[in-house]
């Protein structure tokens, strides 16, 4: 029982890892459109930042 715990708790970690670097992915990949788009399509916040 203590080892199919533990290999819980390691599926639940290499999930949230994952799980982490999806989300930066996708920032990166919205910055990225964000970037290539023309000037005049941006949003108004974009200048601000």
């Amino acid at each position: 029982v203590k080892r199919l715990i533990e290999e819980e708790k390691e599926t639940s970690k290499k999930l949230r890892e994952i799980r982490q670097h999806r989300s930066e992915l996708t920032t990166a990949v919205a910055a990225r459109e964000e970037a290539l788009r023309p000037k005049k399509m941006q949003p108004l916040y974009v200048e601000g930042v």
